[in-house]
């Protein structure tokens, strides 16, 4: 079996963009900025202090066909920067809104105004 060099790297483009979100463990929804995402995980703009591991409640106004309905779910924090942000692996995602960033993630990519 062939391994991939590059192993640890991402394996789904991610694109910057600022995004409306909210999240919450164990606390009351806390606003903040999502400042890239990929259908498989984001970045959270926070100062708020995340433990690597944790399970987080996420809600993303992503610009697009539907900005009436949110996308949420489940993500877990996988590195965090103190006082700057926190990267979510997304655990628990519906596929059609998983459909939906991958939708949102190629329009900004190749220059289409998704919404």
């Amino acid at each position: 079996m062939i391994q991939n060099p590059q192993s640890e790297a991402r394996h789904t483009i991610r694109v910057s963009r600022s995004i409306e979100a909210t999240y919450s463990h164990d606390c009351p929804p806390i606003r903040c900025r999502v400042e890239d995402v990929s259908e498989t995980g984001m970045y959270l703009d926070s100062r708020h202090a995340l433990p690597l591991g944790q399970l987080i409640r996420f809600s993303l106004d992503l610009p697009d066909e539907n900005p009436d309905r949110p996308i949420e779910g489940i993500g877990r924090v996988v590195w965090t920067e103190q006082m700057l942000g926190a990267g979510i692996e997304f655990v628990e995602l519906d596929p059609a809104d998983r459909e939906r960033i991958r939708y949102f993630v190629a329009a900004v990519l190749f220059g289409v105004d998704p919404a």
